[in-house]
């Protein structure tokens, strides 16, 4: 997902990183740090990234917002990449893609550690991949709690 990596690129050096979390302390919220996506376990990864997105939502939103401002005090390509992360943050269709993706890709990882357990069997794969499709097929059989 691009903007999760252009989010992780932006506040990867120190003066964004710590403009970020004076944002955080303003705002009154724990502060989060975007995390690394990709790599050999790219799901767990994304779905990391994807948490750290929607704890520190207001506060991306804020800080990218007066960075992208003309009297932030920033450098201009500071200020141009804050003003694309700003809409890319604010575009409403970019938001839905991403709370589905988030959910789509926490029951992926949540159905791939078990079937990495030592002691599933077949049958239990079996169950497994069926409540985990039934998650989204949109009926309500076979519905398991522990997948949705």
């Amino acid at each position: 997902m691009k903007m999760l990596h252009l989010l992780y690129s932006f506040y990867k050096g120190y003066l964004q990183r710590s403009m970020l979390k004076g944002s955080f302390e303003s705002l009154g919220v724990a502060p989060v740090m975007p995390t690394r996506i990709g790599g050999t376990r790219w799901v767990g990864h994304t779905v990391t990234a994807l948490q750290q997105l929607w704890k520190g939502y207001k506060a991306f939103v804020h800080h990218t917002g007066q960075t992208a401002g003309p009297g932030s005090g920033a450098d201009s390509s500071a200020q141009i990449k804050a003003k694309s992360l700003f809409k890319l943050l604010t575009q409403r269709s970019l938001i839905v893609y991403a709370h589905f993706l988030h959910d789509v890709l926490n029951t992926l990882s949540k159905l791939s550690a078990e079937l990495q357990r030592k002691d599933v069997t077949i049958h239990e794969c079996h169950d497994l991949t069926v409540k985990g499709y039934y998650c989204y097929s949109g009926t309500d059989e076979r519905k398991s709690k522990s997948f949705c």
